[in-house]
């Protein structure tokens, strides 16, 4: 999103781009496509990263405005947005599903701000209805941004005696030191 100029925060930008996407132009009836890669969903564990797609994205706007010495138009932002949604989503089933079957599971939690996205969404209840597994989402208002869960969880953390989240000899907050990799439990 950031890389596309749309304003913050860029899930819900790129998802209302997306959805403006109509995979032929009406005037010249050509395909209006970008083609990114699908990372890591052929990998035979349950692992995923995106940080190579956002790179593919990176490239895909380089050679485009260096191409036609130009920003991006709305057509080529919609496009890209499509495509990188489609990715994304494609990615995060397979490996659902591949979860799903190693583990026999009957049901599926999903959170996260990811979970605010309609395609996601909409894959998810398909998957979890062609796999017979139940599947719970939060309700939209519960997907935004989840600066509160980890501050919570930091919290929380703090509280029970686990981490040490300040600096030996401080009580105050402004020496909070952020550890990226916190685990909720032990």
């Amino acid at each position: 999103a950031r890389m596309m100029g749309l304003p913050y925060p860029g899930g819900p930008e790129i998802s209302k781009l997306a959805s403006k996407f109509e995979p032929r132009n009406l005037e010249t009836k050509e395909p209006k496509t970008f083609s990114l890669p699908r990372p890591m969903i052929n990998s035979k564990d349950l692992d995923f990263s995106f940080s190579g797609l956002k790179t593919a994205v990176l490239y895909l706007i380089k050679k485009i405005k260096e191409k036609n010495r130009r920003e991006l138009t709305d057509d080529e932002k919609i496009a890209i947005a499509y495509e990188f949604e489609q990715a994304v989503t494609e990615v995060l089933i397979k490996k659902t599903s591949d979860a799903i079957e190693k583990y026999s599971a009957k049901s599926l939690l999903v959170g996260g701000g990811v979970i605010a996205n309609k395609t996601i969404r909409t894959s998810l209840r398909h998957l979890s209805s062609e796999l017979g597994v139940e599947l719970h989402l939060p309700d939209m208002k519960f997907t935004g941004d989840n600066a509160t869960m980890i501050g919570i969880a930091g919290y929380l953390r703090s509280r029970g005696g686990t981490i040490n989240l300040l600096s030996p000899g401080t009580e105050s907050f402004e020496a909070l030191r952020a550890t990226g990799n916190l685990s909720l439990y032990k």
